[in-house]
C-alpha cells in the first residue's frame, strides 16, 4: 500500500476515534447519569487512553505482522536465487558455447519460481540473461554482463544496497 493510502486512512481512523470521543463526552456529559463532573472528567480521560492504546496494538501488531512476512519472502528469495547462481555456475562449467536443452528445462523451472517471488527488476535481469544465453551463448561477454547485472539486482532486491564500489569490486571479481 502506498505511503499517501496510508496517510488519508490513518487520517480517517483518527477522525473517528475524535468523532466517537465526542459522542462520548456528550453522552456523558448529560445530567441524568448521575456522574459528578470529575467523574466525568476521569472516565473521558480512561476512554481516550483505551483508544489510544487500542490504536497503538493494532499498528503494532500489522507492523509486526508486515515484518513476518517480509523475512518469509526473505528466506524464499535467498534460497530461489542461490539456486539460479548455481545453476549458472554448473551450466557455465559443463557447456561451453551451446547451452542446449539441459538449460532451457532448468530455466524454465526456475523461471516458474521467479514469477512467484521475484520482483520486476530480476525478472528483467533474468530474461535478459536467457535471452542472451540462446543467442550468444553461455560464455559470451555479453552473457557475463547480464549475469553481473542479474547479481546485482538480486543483492538490491534482498535489500543491499550495490553502489559503485560494490559494482566495481564485482566487474574485477568477475573477469
Amino acid at each position: 500500500m502506498s505511503k499517501f493510502v496510508q496517510f488519508i486512512l490513518a487520517l480517517l481512523t483518527m477522525t473517528v476515534m475524535i468523532w466517537a470521543i465526542w459522542q462520548g463526552y456528550l453522552l456523558i456529559n448529560q445530567e441524568q447519569m448521575g456522574l459528578q463532573g470529575s467523574q466525568r472528567s476521569i472516565v473521558v480521560i480512561f476512554s481516550v487512553l483505551a483508544l489510544i492504546i487500542g490504536y497503538m496494538l493494532t499498528m503494532a501488531i500489522g507492523y509486526h505482522g508486515d515484518k513476518y512476512l517480509k523475512s518469509q519472502h526473505f528466506a524464499y528469495r535467498y534460497d530461489l536465487y542461490e539456486k539460479i547462481l548455481a545453476l549458472y555456475s554448473q551450466v557455465s562449467d559443463e557447456l561451453k558455447d551451446d547451452p542446449g536443452s539441459k538449460l532451457d528445462l532448468e530455466i524454465q523451472n526456475l523461471k516458474q519460481q521467479l514469477q512467484l517471488i521475484a520482483s520486476s527488476e530480476v525478472l528483467k535481469a533474468f530474461n535478459e540473461l536467457h535471452r542472451l544465453f540462446s543467442v550468444d551463448g553461455v560464455n559470451s561477454a555479453t552473457a557475463k554482463v547480464a549475469h553481473r547485472k542479474l547479481i546485482l539486482t538480486m543483492r538490491e532486491d534482498l535489500g543491499l544496497k550495490s553502489g559503485y564500489l560494490v559494482r566495481k569490486e564485482f566487474q574485477h571479481m568477475l573477469k
